[in-house]
């Protein structure tokens, strides 16, 4: 399988290093880390919940009412970008793990990036995305990895000057999400689902905040879809080891005409 990564930054690149890499990263690099009885790496972060009021899409304060979050105006943003570049070359590695969102020619190409204190976030990341082996054709695995979306995680990298000194900027033109200060794996997670959303809206789609998964009952197979709030157990019975995983979270649903669907423009 071809690896490749876009090597805009001047550092090494670890391209989807092993489980068993990322816990030795996790427990060299990353702060806070205890290791249990039974082997488990226990991380205590800063932050307990996605910080939505921190979230940024990079747009002029004309394009405010076509999003339901907050802006921010590019001429801001672009110097915290490179200071998040900064940030990155002087750390000298970045961990690149390279998935999907989803099965199917549909599927959404993601690649994240995360500096070495950030090893136990890549850890949970890798395992929650399908790998390419589930996605790609043999032709493709020979290619290198094209990402339609891009996270960069830099969690002791701080927006200095923004409310909490975090942030998580996104550029819906470039398809790039920029996590600073933020040590909590949903913005890893959320990063990647939020480009995707923008993807399937302008597809004729809307996504979900729910889990699927194929299920066979009395010999027949199926899907279903699980909706609910945020913590009412979707991901708890979507993971049930007697069900066939087809989709961790988000699933869409797409009008035959992309011109008859409507809904508010993704923002956190």
């Amino acid at each position: 399988m071809a690896e490749s990564v876009n090597h805009r930054f001047n550092v090494r690149y670890m391209l989807n290093p092993s489980q068993d890499e990322l816990r030795g990263l996790t427990r060299r690099h990353a702060a806070a880390v205890i290791a249990t009885a039974y082997g488990s790496l226990t991380k205590i972060t800063r932050n307990k919940a996605r910080m939505a009021k921190w979230t940024y899409i990079i747009a002029p304060e004309c394009d405010k009412p076509a999003f339901s979050g907050g802006l921010i105006e590019p001429a801001m943003a672009h110097p915290l970008i490179e200071v998040q570049r900064e940030y990155i070359e002087r750390a000298g590695t970045l961990i690149a793990i390279q998935g999907y969102l989803g099965l199917g020619p549909r599927a959404l190409a993601v690649e994240w990036l995360f500096t070495p204190e950030a090893a136990n976030l890549a850890g949970m990341q890798q395992v929650l995305a399908f790998p390419r082996s589930m996605v790609e054709n043999p032709a493709q695995l020979a290619r290198p990895f094209e990402p339609d979306a891009r996270v960069i995680y830099t969690p002791d990298c701080a927006a200095s000057g923004l409310p909490g000194n975090q942030a998580i900027l996104v550029d819906l033109g470039r398809m790039e999400t920029y996590v600073m200060g933020p040590d909590y794996f949903g913005e890893s997670k959320k990063g990647a689902l939020r480009m995707l959303a923008e993807l399937i809206y302008h597809r004729g789609g809307l996504l979900l905040h729910a889990g699927a998964k194929a299920v066979t009952v009395n010999g027949r197979h199926t899907t279903m879809t699980i909706m609910g709030l945020s913590g009412t157990g979707k991901t708890t019975n979507w993971s049930s080891p007697s069900r066939t995983i087809w989709w961790s979270c988000g699933p869409a649903v797409r009008s035959r005409s992309p011109k008859t669907a409507a809904s508010p423009r993704p923002s956190d």
